[in-house]
């Protein structure tokens, strides 16, 4: 990351002090996430992050090693895990080549079964909800 680039992250985060016990600082990210370069900022530093060094790697160790399936250079899943992870993890895995049908392929290869999808805006003209195994509710529908 070019060090412009963490000094605007790192500006953004605001500390909380003493929380949630004496002696620890939290850092809120949540003023990343209302500044949009700086969002686009953090964002971007991920996915370059993934696809120029955490694949790059996988697929060298996995070609190494006879016990391992070689790599692929794909990332399958994107995990974002507590409050903030939900939030981010989503927009990454969209950088990197996910879809909501990707998604629920993995729901169903994990055993498990899609009951809907939910979308804030689905742009209908892509025919996208057509190409889901599981109905589809769409607060916002765009045709054009």
């Amino acid at each position: 990351m070019a060090a412009a680039d963490l000094e605007l992250i790192k500006s953004l985060l605001k500390p909380h002090p003493d929380f949630p016990k004496k002696g620890i600082v939290f850092l809120d990210i949540f003023p990343i996430l209302r500044n949009p370069i700086g969002f686009e900022t953090l964002v971007t530093h991920f996915v370059h992050h993934l696809t120029s060094s955490t694949v790059a790697k996988a697929v060298l160790s996995s070609s190494t090693s006879s016990s391992e399936q070689s790599g692929t250079g794909k990332i399958d899943v994107v995990v974002g895990l507590d409050a903030r992870g939900f939030l981010i993890g989503p927009i990454i895995a969209l950088r990197l080549g996910g879809s909501a049908k990707a998604a629920g392929e993995l729901v169903e290869k994990l055993g498990g079964k899609t009951l809907e999808y939910l979308f804030i805006v689905e742009l209908t003209f892509l025919k996208g909800s057509e190409k889901l195994n599981a109905p589809v509710y769409s607060m916002v529908q765009v045709d054009d």
